[in-house]
């Protein structure tokens, strides 16, 4: 074991914390990591208190942020970054974590591994600096009215204007509703970007994108050759698919405010074909037949109706306790959702390391896990099941289920692309690189003044570098779709596919990286190969 000095005196005392701070470690029971070293008890023992410590605090910050979502005052979560800086990520503790790690093996490298890596997040998500200007950034979105009409309403309704109002001159308003924003927030969120990419570069890294990918086990080249493919591949599928839907809506060529509506509104079925009640009980009748227990699928699930996200699984503690905000509704969309979510606190509740470290995953395979789920909701076999509905209805339904996920993949595209390039080439013109790709990956001819658009989108503020993983998860979903059916012939009723949820994706929780997890539960490596079939065979 490699010595290190001993911090002395006692760095830790709650005299360092606010009063919110210091009652929120009494609460917890925070424990003082310096009390004994490493040297005194083992590094086994003293890492327990830490990974203790980090436990405790992302149990209560957790359930704080799902109390806030309810409406209830959850207190200054600045507290919680405070604890956190003094009990976990103290850079005494990462020094001794640091000059331990290579004599370490097995589960307790790794444990301490996925701590350094949460260590290195939080030395930019907290450092003062970028508090400084994230917060005031996310206020003001928090406070953000637009205008429709004679309404001022809040971003959350501004999009449902969008996705779901039957006036397109609402829908085109809505949309340019966030100009303003965009405009207002443009020059701070660069400053943030470069504030970050310092911080990243301080660490060794080429910038923020580079410390992202390299810790989320993503390879860059990897990635963007993902992205050429899936833009090459679907480009005619697309164009087809807005020529249709042009025709649908009676106008000559779509606009960004038309394809949410488009794709979720003016569906060939009527949204009560998916009746919002009934998504629990279809939940359950999925779950048996993979061979869960009734007990798995009693998990909260609360109703919020002023809930913008339509969803949200909270992993208060994973392998414990878990909850779901919905906003029900009916139609696919809700389905979509309510599966998506559930597949989230399936994978959350069932996560079996008894390690916070290793029971919380990289957000990549998260949204895989529940992209899974969630691709029920467009599977013809599925659907026939669980709805009467025609041959020719469910055709229809499958063709547009398709379009969703064009829709979807190729706003991703976007989305990736400019966020990645919006920290990689700080010197382009954001707002043309962003009509560019609005073009080039949407088919949309706008005008320059809607350049802005990218700055009043709150995701750039507070989860950057975020977007890919939800193209991920959807090639994710897809090959292990692929393997299944391949291997058994069918995903419904088969007590074979519950086991392999379990014993190849939740069970070993990050024991291993996502990208080993997947290709030894695949038999290959992650590609796009089976999104693609997908995409022809609907």
């Amino acid at each position: 074991m490699t010595p290190v000095q001993r911090f002395d005196p006692l760095a830790l005392t709650l005299d360092t914390l606010t009063q919110a701070a210091q009652e929120e470690a009494v609460k917890l029971g925070l424990r003082n990591p310096f009390k004994e070293l490493p040297s005194e008890i083992g590094f086994a023992a003293w890492f327990a208190v830490i990974e203790e410590n980090f436990r405790a605090l992302q149990v209560a910050e957790c359930r704080a942020v799902f109390d806030r979502y309810q409406g209830e005052d959850a207190g200054d979560l600045d507290r919680f970054r405070e604890c956190y800086l003094v009990y976990c990520h103290d850079e005494m503790v990462e020094r001794h974590c640091r000059a331990n790690l290579d004599d370490l093996t097995g589960l307790l490298h790794r444990r301490v591994e996925l701590f350094l890596e949460q260590v290195l997040q939080f030395r930019i998500a907290g450092d003062p600096a970028i508090a400084e200007h994230q917060t005031p950034l996310e206020e003001r979105f928090i406070k953000f009215r637009g205008t429709v009409g004679d309404k001022q309403l809040s971003s959350g309704q501004l999009n449902q204007v969008i996705k779901r109002d039957a006036d397109r001159g609402a829908r085109q308003q809505a949309w340019e509703a966030f100009l303003p924003m965009g405009e207002e927030s443009r020059e701070a969120i660069i400053h943030l970007v470069e504030q970050r990419n310092r911080l990243a570069r301080n660490l060794g890294y080429r910038d923020f994108v580079d410390l992202r990918w390299k810790h989320s086990n993503i390879n860059e080249e990897w990635l963007l050759g993902v992205l050429d493919t899936i833009e090459r591949e679907t480009a005619a599928p697309y164009a087809a698919m807005c020529e249709d839907l042009a025709r649908m809506l009676g106008v000559e060529r779509l606009q960004p405010w038309d394809v949410a509506y488009a794709v979720d509104v003016v569906s060939p079925l009527p949204p009560e074909t998916f009746d919002q009640t009934g998504a629990q009980t279809r939940m359950e009748k999925l779950l048996r037949g993979w061979g869960f227990p009734a007990s798995a699928t009693q998990i909260p699930a609360m109703r919020c109706d002023s809930f913008s996200m339509g969803g949200l699984c909270f992993g208060i503690e994973p392998g414990k306790d878990v909850a779901i905000l919905f906003a029900p509704a009916d139609g696919p969309r809700f389905y979509r959702t309510f599966f998506h979510e559930f597949g989230h606190a399936m994978h959350f509740r069932n996560a079996g390391m008894n390690s916070i470290l290793l029971n919380v995953e990289d957000m990549a395979f998260n949204e895989g896990m529940a992209v899974f789920y969630e691709s029920f909701v467009s599977d013809p076999l599925w659907v026939r099941a669980n709805f009467d509905m025609s041959a020719d209805d469910l055709d229809a339904y499958s063709k547009h289920a398709r379009y969703a996920a064009l829709a979807w993949m190729r706003t991703l595209l976007v989305n990736v692309r400019f966020e990645h390039a919006l920290y990689v080439n700080q010197d382009m013109d954001q707002d043309a690189f962003f009509l560019q790709l609005q073009k080039s990956c949407g088919g949309f001819d706008l005008p320059a003044s809607a350049g802005m658009r990218w700055a009043a989108d709150q995701m750039t503020v507070s989860l950057p570098i975020n977007w890919h993983n939800y193209v991920i998860a959807e090639l994710i979903a897809r090959q292990t779709r692929e393997y299944l059916l391949a291997r058994d012939g069918t995903l419904l009723d088969n007590p074979r596919v519950g086991e392999f949820l379990m014993n190849q994706f939740y069970l070993p929780g990050a024991g291993k990286s996502w990208p080993v997890k997947i290709e030894e539960a695949t038999g290959k490596i992650l590609d796009a190969d089976a999104f693609f079939r997908y995409l022809r065979a609907v």
